[in-house]
């Protein structure tokens, strides 16, 4: 559509760009607008999704799993799962949370109940201490965590369990996957009692032979009711499962947000077109040619854009970039390029549109008309 801007055109759209800052900001605000809150809103998403699926991926390389279809597993079902012939270890993952405190004081915090130390596959990223030494009154931590704490392995921390409880466990391990699988994680002791429910959420178990246990497990199904047994990538197809809720409701607020916010860009650049008739009308009357003038405006439309896109998506930058660094150490956010294809191309669309449809019924109107019209 731009390419028939021709010198004249390009002369004239200066020259107002000149003359016409306040309009030619006005213009562009509604756009900068929408990029920036629908770039921010959905990439941010996009970014922690990200995070904590590659986290899981690489802290869980269990060859089997075992839950339940119901609120969960009996505790004794992971000293049956490790007495299965041919398990080498397996460990038990249970979500809850703790109330405000390790540095915080009006957020609960993500938190997992870790029954059987180590091993079952199971990584977190142990940088200091040990998790075979969650045993009774302790607690592993997040490194964030920790630091917001200003708490070191050995060191006694206060925690409020779940149940409003305090609590002065020790901290023997600090971990880096947080994001992954919580900011702590507790030793069953520590939890006991404080809990909604005593059952337990997964059991990550490492074997050599996958096929022969997971028969063998599957056969303690009678014992317990709901019992099933996945291998890993059947459990990371539940675990996506699990957020997929998030997954959509992201980009559903997004695109109500987007929906709104072009609203007022397509009705900003229509008012702002067709109230432009003697302007345009003038052009004419002093010699410039409809096609130059429409090349003027495709123009101003292409410096609109640039203006509304570069900022807006600047904007979206300032906001993005600490937090992929806050989350990944890095400064690169996680953008799937169709979904940035598809906000700036429908931006873009919607900008085109709102510009040049009303510029071209405007230059349908004779100019001494529209010189004589006031408004």
């Amino acid at each position: 559509m731009f390419a028939a801007i021709s010198p004249v055109g390009g002369f004239l759209a200066s020259a107002n760009l000149a003359a016409a800052t306040r309009r030619f900001s006005s213009a562009s605000t509604p756009l900068i607008l929408t990029v920036a809150m629908s770039c921010t809103l959905l990439f941010s998403t996009t970014t922690f999704d990200h995070v904590v699926k590659t986290q899981r991926n690489a802290g869980m390389s269990q060859d089997l799993a075992v839950s339940s279809n119901g609120p969960g597993l009996p505790p004794a079902t992971l000293a049956d799962v490790r007495a299965t012939r041919g398990v080498q270890s397996a460990v038990a993952l249970t979500p809850t949370t703790l109330g405000p405190s390790l540095g915080v004081s009006d957020e609960v915090i993500p938190a997992q109940v870790l029954a059987g130390g180590r091993g079952g596959g199971l990584d977190v990223g142990v940088t200091a201490g040990s998790l075979a030494a969650l045993q009774g009154n302790s607690i592993a931590l997040g490194r964030q965590r920790a630091d917001a704490a200003h708490a070191a392995v050995g060191d006694q921390v206060s925690v409020m369990l779940g149940d409003g409880t305090r609590a002065r466990p020790t901290v023997v391990a600090i971990y880096k996957r947080a994001i992954g699988f919580g900011d702590a994680l507790l030793a069953p002791e520590l939890a006991a009692g404080h809990q909604t429910s005593p059952l337990l959420g997964t059991i990550l178990v490492r074997t050599g032979n996958p096929a022969a246990v997971s028969a063998r497990l599957r056969a303690l199904a009678p014992r317990y009711p709901g019992l099933r047994v996945h291998d890993r990538a059947s459990l990371a197809s539940a675990q996506d499962l699990d957020r997929e809720t998030n997954r959509w409701l992201g980009p559903l607020f997004v695109a109500i947000t987007f929906i709104f916010t072009s609203i007022a860009v397509v009705n900003t650049l229509v008012m702002i077109a067709l109230r432009r008739g003697r302007e345009l009308a003038l052009l004419q009357l002093t010699g410039a040619t409809k096609r130059q003038v429409r090349a003027m405006a495709r123009c101003e439309a292409a410096l609109i854009l640039a203006i509304g896109l570069g900022v807006g998506l600047a904007i979206a930058a300032t906001a993005l970039l600490p937090l992929s660094h806050a989350l990944t150490g890095t400064l690169l956010p996680y953008v799937p390029p169709a979904q940035l294809a598809a906000i700036l191309g429908i931006s873009t669309l919607l900008a085109l549109l709102a510009l040049t449809l009303p510029t071209r019924r405007v230059l349908r109107t004779p100019p001494i008309t529209a010189v004589g019209d006031p408004g």
